[in-house]
């Protein structure tokens, strides 16, 4: 019964937290149709490109703009870039 209840407390979920991202919940292969996740992505894109400094941001956001608003319309969600 002890291994029983030690599995069993090992399996709780890990706490959720309104300021931390969990990343793992947004993971998805390259190739899997799962346009929720790529919606996501695309917001995480535009967020890290827009926090950066580099020469390449600008094109980053523009192509990360493209792909929200694919994946805005193919969700039929409307989230906005700045949130």
């Amino acid at each position: 019964m002890k291994n029983q209840a030690e599995h069993v407390s090992s399996l709780k979920p890990p706490t959720v937290s309104s300021k931390d991202p969990y990343y793992s919940r947004e993971k998805k292969s390259l190739s899997t149709w799962d346009p929720g996740r790529s919606l996501i992505a695309s917001l995480r894109a535009y967020q890290h490109a827009s926090g950066s400094n580099t020469p390449w941001a600008s094109l980053q956001r523009s192509w990360a703009v493209l792909r929200h608003r694919f994946w805005s319309i193919v969700t039929g969600v409307d989230i906005p870039l700045n949130c």
